[in-house]
């Protein structure tokens, strides 16, 4: 039986990570960048009722090729459900808690399961997967059960979860791409580290049932991805190549404000050497490495599967030691983290994670003027696929689901920061361009539109 003073912290922690998921949401009703790109997937999911074959809706269309799952299910609801469907993400995070909470609960005792539910809810990392609609956050609440559950068949021998760990692999395939890799990884690495051919068994399996339950489409979603893989290679070998990348290596002050828990793993490897608790261990670590790697994506993305790994053995080690006065200090950094990473959210409206009421005005502008397959230029580019889905546009820009995509974006991004606009515009005809925010870019057009942060020039 539960005790009251547990069920009311259970309780605190649960509020807290379910307010913090969903604020933005509240607050602003239309967030995040991917949410947009998914929905445009979606409609055309629906209109055509099959997976397409080319997403048209970019100057340069994409060969679809992505994990299909997410983008089937939400083609599922018509567009007046779409606002509800960004409550996808939140929900799965919270579920992926639970789970956390439930295993350790069940395999160790409340009190772990508790302090291990609280660090992975409240490490800053996590936020990013739970307040956009995006592949991310089922991937990684698939990922979650098929570990946890694959640690269920090996050291208690239950073959039912030998299974569930099998279905769940699946689900992270045919969902995420860069969960995929981490899966890999963490399960060949058990594999080896445990000598054991089981983690390796799920794998074969997974890749056999996502090729049968897609119909063959996963052999396509293999070559798309092997072709990510070598051009983001390609970003990492020719260093004026990258955008964001500045740097290959991980970043010691961005590891330790996004994951504070990571400051305890030179304790774990200290204290630990038990061979049920090095599965997390190498979970984690694992993960860590490849993260890296930058070879294989946004490498660092790769430590948000990790989480659950360190903040399971983080919890075992705080309560085994009695050592709670680090639990506190976890705790406060990465609350004040959390607040400021949220914060850092609201302020940066050109990363195009909020969609403000005047963004929806003049895209609703555009709408209502637009002809069929206009071209549209959003300002800036990382609110294109917001511009899309509420425009109805065919964008200046290539959707970056796709390896050529990549390349395609880097180029339009090189020509805008040289400050040719003009000549892009020209170069595709353009109708329209919208502009987000502060930008002191030189523009021929008529302004047919202004609303405090946005502007719309109709091109001649």
């Amino acid at each position: 039986m539960l005790s009251i003073p547990f069920l009311i912290a259970l309780f605190i922690i649960f509020s807290m990570a379910i307010f913090t998921r969903i604020y933005f949401l509240l607050k602003y009703k239309w967030v995040g960048t991917d949410t947009f790109y998914n929905l445009l997937i979606a409609q055309e999911i629906r209109k055509k009722k099959k997976l397409p074959d080319v997403i048209d809706r970019f100057v340069v269309p994409e060969r679809y090729d992505y994990p299909p799952l997410l983008h089937w299910f939400l083609s599922l609801f018509k567009d007046k459900y779409h606002q509800k469907l960004q409550y996808v993400s939140p929900v799965l995070d919270v579920i992926s808690g639970t789970m956390i909470f439930c295993f350790c609960y069940y395999i160790f005792d409340s009190q772990i399961a508790i302090i291990a539910t609280g660090l992975y809810f409240f490490t800053p990392y996590t936020f990013d997967n739970s307040f956009s609609l995006s592949a991310r956050s089922p991937g990684n609440s698939f990922l979650i059960i098929s570990l946890l559950s694959l640690f269920l068949y090996l050291f208690n021998g239950f073959l039912g979860a030998f299974i569930i760990s099998i279905i769940f692999s699946t689900l992270v395939l045919l969902t995420h791409r860069l969960t995929t890799q981490s899966l890999i990884v963490v399960l060949l690495s058990l594999s080896i580290g445990y000598y054991s051919l089981i983690p390796t068994v799920v794998i074969g399996c997974s890749f056999v049932l996502a090729i049968v339950f897609s119909k063959g489409f996963y052999y396509r979603v293999l070559q798309g991805h092997i072709q990510i893989i070598k051009t983001m290679g390609r970003k990492i070998m020719q260093k004026n190549f990258r955008k964001e990348v500045t740097n290959i290596y991980l970043n010691p002050v961005f590891l330790v404000f996004n994951m504070p828990i990571f400051l305890m793993l030179p304790i774990l490897f200290l204290f630990f050497n038990r061979s049920s608790l090095n599965f997390f261990v190498i979970w984690g670590l694992s993960l860590t490495l490849l993260s890296i790697i930058w070879i294989f994506g946004q490498g660092i993305r790769h430590l948000i599967n990790a989480v659950p790994a360190f903040s399971i053995i983080s919890s075992i080690w705080i309560v085994e030691s009695g050592n709670y006065f680090i639990l506190l200090l976890l705790l406060v950094v990465s609350s004040i983290f959390f607040i400021f990473k949220i914060n850092r959210l609201k302020i940066r409206s050109d990363l195009g994670n909020i969609t403000s009421g005047f963004a929806l005005h003049g895209f609703d502008y555009i709408r209502s003027h637009k002809k069929n397959k206009d071209i549209l230029l959003c300002l800036p580019l990382d609110f294109t696929y917001n511009a899309a889905y509420f425009t109805g546009c065919t964008m200046l820009q290539s959707s970056g689901g796709f390896a050529e995509g990549i390349d395609i974006n880097q180029k339009f991004h090189q020509l805008i920061s040289e400050g040719k606009i003009n000549e892009l515009i020209q170069e595709y005809k353009a109708r329209w361009v919208i502009i987000i925010g502060e930008n002191k870019c030189s523009i021929t057009g008529n302004n047919v539109f202004n609303d405090v942060n946005t502007k719309v020039i109709k091109i001649n």
